[in-house]
């Protein structure tokens, strides 16, 4: 539209249907501002789409509000799965807002598993779209939803695959730090919250409910640890967590949980978190640590996790494979990772 009407052709204000559009963005702000990421795929000329947001008066969203931009005249469909790569996402966890009729038709057919929100072009529609869906919904906003956008924009700068030619290097100049503590009230919400959505590095992928995680912690022996991360570029708070419970014999201990955020992946945060693990276990006189992994459609990624860091398969099924550490040795942390421990037990 702006490609064709120029800017001094957009109408925002209190008259319909500029009054309507205003609404939409505060809307959209606020999924923003709860931890949804935003983009925008626009087939215009880049210049062109961000004059509109830097010089439109009225405008609420801005062009840095989006997690990425994607302007051109490629096929809406392509940009987005370009987006979905450069964000980790699946293309399932996206939902799309368009006023074209074509735009939507074709994203529906060319990628069924993206959530079509709006079936009109009629802004009110749109509207009441947004306010009647429950996708976005969460009992809880926590602080690292708040900071998701932040730490999405600092991406490429972060991007692991771009640096291969001298990976460790790279990784000791984002100097990164972890805080290892307790799972316990301050930091439950993310815990919950991390063990209802996380999908690719999640050796079980058990969704357990807050009830379900203290009773976990009431059990005699049992660990739960959460990994807070910071680097160079900000706090990114809790990425990363692991539950381990009692098992029969009286000196072993059953690996329940262990999973890290897509946002924290490929720079040795799942060997710190492991690091501790152990260390704690060691700590309490384990003697024999069991854990597995049960495979999902989304968690290939981690499959081989256990293999890497020392245990040993013992028995497989179509579900599951089970490994053991025993005896249990210490587990080196990364050296490009500073740890700090804030648990009952170090």
């Amino acid at each position: 539209m702006v490609g064709e009407d120029g800017l001094n052709g957009l109408k925002l204000g209190q008259e319909f249907p500029g009054n309507v559009h205003l609404r939409i963005q505060r809307e959209l702000l606020e999924l923003k501002h709860r931890g949804v990421l935003l983009v925008i795929l626009s087939k215009n000329n880049e210049a062109d789409a961000r004059e509109v947001f830097e010089s439109l008066p009225g405008m609420i969203l801005k062009w840095t509000d989006f997690a990425v931009r994607k302007i051109n005249w490629n096929h809406k469909h392509e940009n987005l799965r370009e987006a979905a790569q450069e964000l980790g996402l699946g293309i399932d966890s996206f939902a799309f807002l368009d006023d074209s009729d074509y735009e939507r038709e074709q994203m529906r057919q060319a990628i069924p598993e993206v959530l079509i929100l709006n079936d009109s072009a009629d802004p009110l529609h749109t509207l009441r779209a947004l306010w009647a869906t429950d996708v976005f919904d969460s009992l809880v906003v926590t602080e690292e939803d708040r900071l998701r956008q932040r730490d999405y924009s600092v991406r490429e700068a972060r991007d692991v695959a771009k640096h291969g030619h001298d990976l460790e290097e790279f990784l000791k100049s984002l100097e990164m730090e972890v805080t290892i503590e307790d799972i316990g009230p301050s930091n439950m919400e993310r815990v919950v919250a991390m063990l209802g959505k996380t999908n690719q590095f999640n050796l079980t992928t058990r969704r357990h409910s807050r009830a379900d995680v203290q009773s976990i912690l009431g059990l005699r022996n049992a660990i739960g640890l959460a990994l807070r991360l910071r680097d160079k570029f900000g706090e990114q708070g809790i990425v990363a967590l692991s539950l381990a419970v009692p098992s029969n014999d009286s000196n072993a201990l059953e690996i329940d949980s262990f999973l890290v955020s897509c946002r924290a992946l490929g720079r040795g945060v799942e060997d710190a978190l492991w690091s501790a693990m152990v260390s704690r276990a060691l700590v309490q006189g384990v003697r024999k640590l069991d854990a597995e992994y049960r495979a999902t459609a989304k968690n290939a990624l981690a499959a081989k996790f256990y293999d890497r860091v020392g245990l040993q398969s013992v028995a497989r099924d179509s579900s599951a494979v089970r490994y053991r550490l025993e005896p249990v040795e210490a587990h080196p942390s990364p050296p490009w990772i500073v740890v700090h421990n804030r648990s009952n037990e170090q």
